[in-house]
């Protein structure tokens, strides 16, 4: 066994647009069986809209001055693009809407083992960039720290120590794309693909390529000068029997209901 237990989440942007992130349910980690749910739970329900949030370790490359990456919004002041959120109102922001900003928010309070199941759902905007990069959920070995992961097309999931699962919402496209901007392995997907969700396996294993799709409303909002409509995303990852998972991915463009995009995609790699 490669891990011994997973870090619970971890969340990333790249640079390009302004990224926040709002979950409604950001985490329900189940002991889920390939059928039913199983009757132990470990859930998470983190809004970020206040000007702290126990649990996480949010960093980013600038997180002071005006248009600052990694940060809790609420109560900081006016930000670009139209932005002043209040007390109870903010948004985790990701990164601003400069060139080769990244941040990064990681769940530290806990870990689950790789024998349960996954269930994830969150809102978010991606916007007021240029249309780069996208972002990134995904699993790791709680005993390691995802050091050494590649931003730009990488989505800040390739490369990193301990990554084991990651599910990229690639607004560029690179993230398919290996050795491209700072990219996951060279010659290791079907080639760049703006607006797609990419699924990638284990550090261990070079991040392999394991599957993606199209999402026709779009991952992001480049050139907008106000906050959209966010957009809704649901994951499950449910266990396949033999030490790997079966991933579902749902996305939901302008606050639509998700609709399903990729389903029991088969992820292979034994925890």
């Amino acid at each position: 066994m490669r891990l011994n237990r997973f870090s619970d989440t971890a969340l990333v942007s790249v640079p390009g647009d302004v990224l926040r992130f709002l979950p409604r349910a950001m985490l329900a980690l189940a002991g889920l069986s390939i059928a039913l749910p199983a009757a132990a739970q470990f859930k998470v329900s983190s809004t970020f809209q206040n000007s702290t949030q126990s649990g996480w370790t949010i960093t980013g490359s600038d997180t002071s001055g005006s248009n600052p990456s990694g940060v809790l919004t609420a109560g900081r002041g006016a930000l670009p693009v139209s932005v002043n959120d209040t007390a109870g109102n903010g948004w985790l922001r990701l990164t601003g809407n400069s060139a080769s900003r990244s941040g990064k928010a990681l769940y530290t309070s806990g870990a689950f083992s790789p024998a349960n199941g996954v269930i994830v759902e969150f809102e978010y905007v991606a916007w007021g960039g240029s249309g780069a990069d996208g972002l990134a959920f995904f699993l790791y070995d709680a005993t390691e720290n995802m050091s050494g992961a590649s931003y730009g097309g990488s989505l800040g999931y390739c490369w990193g120590a301990g990554g084991y699962l990651g599910v990229g919402l690639d607004a560029f496209g690179n993230f398919s794309n290996g050795d491209a901007d700072n990219g996951c392995p060279a010659g290791d997907g079907p080639g760049v693909g703006p607006d797609n969700v990419v699924v990638r396996g284990p550090e261990w294993y070079v991040n392999p390529y394991v599957g993606g799709a199209f999402v026709s409303g779009g991952i992001d909002a480049a050139y907008v000068t106000g906050r959209p409509t966010p957009n809704r995303v649901r994951y499950a990852m449910v266990p396949n029997g033999s030490g790997g998972y079966r991933v579902t991915v749902a996305h939901g463009s302008n606050g639509a209901a998700p609709t399903t995009l990729l389903s029991n995609l088969n992820f292979p790699y034994v925890a």
